[in-house]
């Protein structure tokens, strides 16, 4: 390309969306910690039980069945996985974007 050829140095939708994608991320740090720990805790208020079918309390049994936990607990895993092909999907697209990138510069060794 000559000099005067202008070159865009960025690209408003690509800095939106990228910008949009670094600010879940921070409030998702913001939001996992605090329910990552209330999976394990007992939610406040939570109930025991009178007792168990032989009449002896089950404080444990009642914290883990209790569904405010458990939705905590199903929300956690949920997450897990969408991070997980999140991450995978943006290793995926850093590696494209090298490809193309390195093949248009022509230092990519492979398939032209």
């Amino acid at each position: 390309m000559s000099e005067t050829t202008a070159v865009p140095t960025a690209d408003p939708t690509i800095e939106s969306a990228y910008a949009a994608a670094v600010l879940a991320l921070r409030e998702l740090g913001k939001a996992l910690p605090p329910a990552i720990a209330a999976r394990y805790e007992a939610p406040p208020g939570c109930l025991s039980s009178t007792g168990s079918p032989v009449g002896v309390p089950n404080p444990t049994l009642d914290i883990t069945l209790d569904p405010r936990r458990r939705a905590v607990s199903d929300e956690v895993t949920g997450v897990t996985f969408e991070l997980t092909r999140y991450a995978q999907g943006l290793a995926g697209a850093s590696a494209r974007l090298r490809t193309v990138t390195a093949r248009w510069d022509g230092t990519h060794e492979g398939d032209a």
